[in-house]
């Protein structure tokens, strides 16, 4: 595959200046949207606008920037059933609303030749003059097609509440972009653009835009999420104060998640303010059937009686499969393997885990099957000196793709202080996927 990328990488140099445009097209995900570059809000493409559509046009692989990786990233997709670009929009560098060679070409050209940077988001919501105590919101949203995307309002107290009602949950926009809608008393307003896959709900513990069908979003009074680009993924931190799991306090302070000069990711318990603050890390994106795995340095078996760390697949209580390490849930042992619902007969497998500083440990998912292991050292495979642990679960709890998505946490036990009083952490070298 390598060797078939750098070919048409020097096919791309030499069509830069005779094929500006190719014929092998991805069409994007919104049918009937139409993006007139010329006349798009006049935004620098690492702008304002691609930190509201919470992607920057161009980085088609997720590692946070634009470059030669992009256009390879482009060409294995198009080419060779690479993965795709997510979201696909990222990938649309020349705002043609599809993803071809031609994005490719268009990244290197800027790249090595100084060409234009790559089109502005073409999604874009506002709120407008917003001030503490209103009871109406209104704002603007950037789009061609109002029957494709709706507005949905969050306004946060102690917790997260649709706007206005649980059963008026969506705000229309007008033909000229604008909006408005009532709302009842917030301390925070979110404002989200979604598209028709979008389920609203009624209330949330973590922050609305972390959902799938977003496609953009705007907040007052300013934005309160935090992301990381690791392992060639975007995470968004979760910070709230005693939701689940536990309850516990959940921060996004760079003592709970951290990312080292190694790109090791560093996931804290730690004490501060007189509370135990935990750390949670989300993919912002459905991955789907696959091979999903994990790297650790650092001990998981040492860990605090009530201190609890998962990698784990996540949809909803019942749509969920875990790796889980933890000496309270899988007393006397230190680990488990999970197909949710927990308390349905053969759907847990305990096990050990060594006092190695180094292990790795996988799920691969599918229709019929999900297999769990955990070996030893930091090899792609487990080999028979160095497999840990191994389960398949065949049984009625496996769940479909939809809105899922890959999580790592870091907790208490029901919010109980460590029992030893101690800090705990715990790091991860990687994440990998291969939807082969």
């Amino acid at each position: 595959m390598y060797n078939k990328t750098v070919m048409v990488i020097v096919f791309c140099f030499l069509v830069i200046f005779i094929a500006p445009s190719a014929q092998t097209d991805q069409l994007l995900s919104h049918p009937g949207v139409t993006i007139d570059a010329e006349n798009s809000p006049a935004f620098n493409w690492n702008s304002e606008v691609t930190y509201a559509c919470d992607y920057i046009c161009g980085d088609a692989n997720g590692d946070g920037s634009v470059n030669i990786s992009d256009a390879v990233f482009i060409i294995n997709y198009v080419f060779v059933g690479g993965d795709a670009p997510y979201p696909i929009e990222a990938a649309d560098v020349n705002g043609d609303v599809s993803c071809n060679v031609s994005d490719a070409v268009f990244i290197i050209n800027h790249v090595f030749i100084g060409g234009p940077a790559p089109a502005a988001c073409p999604y874009l919501i506002n709120i407008i003059d917003l001030q503490p105590g209103d009871d109406t919101v209104n704002g603007t949203a950037n789009i061609l097609d109002t029957t494709m995307f709706r507005v949905v309002l969050w306004a946060k107290t102690d917790r997260w509440y649709v706007q206005p009602l649980v059963t008026e949950p969506y705000t229309y926009i007008r033909g000229d972009g604008s909006w408005s809608n009532f709302t009842h008393p917030w301390d925070r307003m979110v404002a989200l653009l979604v598209d028709l896959s979008y389920v609203p709900g009624s209330t949330r513990d973590y922050h609305p835009s972390m959902d799938p069908g977003v496609v953009c979003w705007d907040e007052y009074p300013d934005k309160s999420i935090k992301y990381i680009n690791w392992s060639n993924y975007r995470w968004r931190i979760k910070n709230a104060d005693l939701v689940g799991p536990g309850p516990n306090y959940f921060s996004d302070d760079g003592a709970n998640v951290m990312i080292d000069q190694e790109d090791r990711l560093h996931m804290k318990i730690d004490f501060r303010d007189n509370k135990w603050y935990c750390a949670e890390v989300v993919l912002d994106h459905s991955l789907g059937y696959g091979i999903y795995s994990f790297k650790l340095d650092s001990r998981v078996d040492s860990l605090d009686y009530n201190t609890i760390f998962a990698g784990f697949i996540y949809e909803t209580i019942n749509e969920e499969f875990d790796i889980e390490f933890s000496q309270r849930l899988a007393a006397p042992f230190n680990a488990q393997y999970v197909a949710q619902p927990w308390y349905t007969p053969g759907n847990m497998e305990f096990f050990n885990m060594p006092g190695s500083s180094q292990t790795s440990h996988s799920f691969e998912w599918r229709p019929d099957k999900i297999v769990f292991n955990s070996w030893n050292g930091h090899a792609d495979i487990p080999t028979p000196t160095t497999l840990i642990h191994t389960w398949t679960y065949t049984g009625e709890d496996i769940p479909l793709p939809g809105n899922e998505r890959m999580i790592f946490n870091l907790y208490l036990y029901g919010g109980e202080a460590p029992v030893q009083g101690v800090e705990d952490e715990v790091i991860i070298t990687s994440f990998g996927y291969s939807n082969k």
